[in-house]
């Protein structure tokens, strides 16, 4: 039966301490700790050991996981990254020589012309597609790798990125460049975008084509910088004091990111033919 695996640390636990009502589940227990100790490495490598262990029940590359390894490792030294292939190597080793558990197999899918992006990389797409020029940014995660994206480019396609000291200073860099005729783009999260909000006046104002990418994060205040939710809608369509037009578009999809942010772009330029 395929419901799921639990692999647990035989050394510490019983399988009676995690059984769990569903007869689909299937146990396996390895002795992490004590393995990691007949190796001569740290307590901490049983996370490998694991993660060996579940390359092993999906029918893996074991080369590509440790190729994955070296990545994640490699400014920390030859010796860490060897003590970690170990401990990977170690739980991959226990469950094909001495678990009972059927190894899951996963279908060979055939590769198809699509792409695998999140939202905030359709944006990114979006943006250098409709000619954004200037990307100025404070990280504020969930929205900081498109500064990442921004940044892995910008010699390619003469883009200037710009790690700016806080939102105030990236809002109003960014108002100045498109003042100046180059598109230009923001990205934050609701704690950066309240930062910003009077700097949205300043746009308002002067009659500046600008677009802000609100990433959101549940709030409020610091709110869970690694999680997402869909509160500051609100806050979208109201921010900054004053009466002017504020275009607000809410992609539900990485499609719909990459569709709306182009479009964006359109209708800063064009909000002035929007007004009464």
């Amino acid at each position: 039966m395929y419901g799921g695996y639990i692999i647990y640390d035989g050394t510490k636990y019983e399988q009676k301490e995690i059984n769990s009502t569903r007869k689909d589940i299937n146990y396996i227990s390895i002795p992490m700790q004590k393995i990691t100790k007949e190796m001569g490495t740290a307590e901490v490598m049983v996370n490998n050991i694991a993660l060996g262990a579940s390359v092993a029940l999906l029918s893996y590359d074991l080369e590509v996981m440790k190729t994955a390894v070296k990545g994640v490792f490699k400014k920390k030294g030859l010796k860490i990254i060897e003590n970690n292939i170990r401990a990977l190597e170690a739980g991959y080793r226990y469950v094909r020589e001495r678990s009972k558990v059927k190894a899951y197999e996963l279908e060979i899918v055939k590769p198809a012309n699509r792409l695998l992006v999140t939202g905030n990389d359709a944006v990114f797409l979006a943006a250098v597609r409709a000619g954004c020029k200037f990307y100025p940014a404070y990280p504020m995660t969930p929205a900081s790798s498109i500064l990442h994206s921004f940044a892995a480019v910008e010699d390619e396609f003469n883009i200037v990125t710009k790690h700016a000291e806080d939102e105030i200073a990236v809002i109003n860099m960014a108002i100045g460049a498109s003042f100046a005729g180059a598109r230009s783009m923001v990205a934050t999260s609701g704690g950066g975008f309240s930062l910003m909000a009077e700097g949205l006046g300043s746009a308002a104002m002067t009659e500046t084509p600008l677009v802000v990418i609100l990433c959101q994060r549940p709030a409020p205040a610091t709110g869970l910088p690694t999680w997402t939710e869909q509160g500051d809608m609100l806050f979208a369509i109201n921010a900054s004091h004053g009466e002017f037009l504020r275009i607000v578009m809410a992609p539900g999809d990485p499609e719909e990111c990459f569709y709306l942010t182009g479009k964006a772009f359109h209708l800063a330029e064009k909000k002035g033919e929007f007004r009464p």
